[in-house]
């Protein structure tokens, strides 16, 4: 897809670097939330599946982590918090005793909200991935051209600028699953010689 400054509408408020950056990388910005739609809804049906593997019981395969895991703490907490807050409890007045297993099912409106919260954060790391590349290419463009897909493998934005000269960035996008059971994009990118 090639862009030339002529193209765009004149009542425009943003700068044109801007314009034309946004423009190139924007059609991939769709397979990006899909993208972390996918990932969310696997690490859903992971959940779901060492639900049933462990009898739906949640103390089994995410425990509350020991305080004295200093190394791995955070990590197990974060899990155990994730498994809870996409699972409700069988118990009907939620108390039960500590022998007991800690027995629950999944919550589909908990899940739904977790999905839509991922397509949604995969859509502003994208912004912020447009903003970051356009700082990075800067002033006086007038051609932006995307080849590629850096959803998928990788992505080469050929940039040409005012004095003439061509600026040529490679991009891939990185998915990730924080600690705390966030999923989240990066967009590492660099210029090529």
């Amino acid at each position: 897809m090639t862009l030339l400054k002529q193209n765009l509408p004149h009542e425009r408020n943003l700068k044109m670097t801007t314009n034309l950056i946004a423009l190139a990388v924007e059609p991939l910005r769709s397979e990006a939330m899909d993208r972390a739609e996918a990932k969310a809804k696997e690490v859903l049906l992971d959940i779901s599946e060492k639900l049933t593997e462990n009898n739906f019981d949640r103390d089994l395969f995410a425990p509350y982590p020991k305080g004295t895991d200093y190394s791995g703490f955070a990590t197990k907490k974060a899990y155990y918090d994730l498994v809870r807050r996409c699972t409700k409890t069988n118990w009907p007045n939620a108390s039960r005793s500590m022998k007991d297993p800690d027995t629950a099912k999944m919550d589909f409106d908990v899940s739904a909200r977790f999905v839509k919260d991922a397509r949604e954060d995969a859509s502003i790391q994208y912004d912020a991935f447009i903003a970051k590349l356009t700082t990075k290419v800067g002033e006086g463009v007038v051609k932006a051209e995307l080849t590629g897909n850096h959803v998928w493998g990788y992505s080469f934005l050929f940039v040409t600028l005012e004095d003439g000269s061509v600026q040529k960035w490679k991009t891939q996008m990185i998915l990730n699953v924080s600690k705390l059971g966030k999923i989240f994009n990066q967009f590492p990118t660099r210029k090529i010689k």
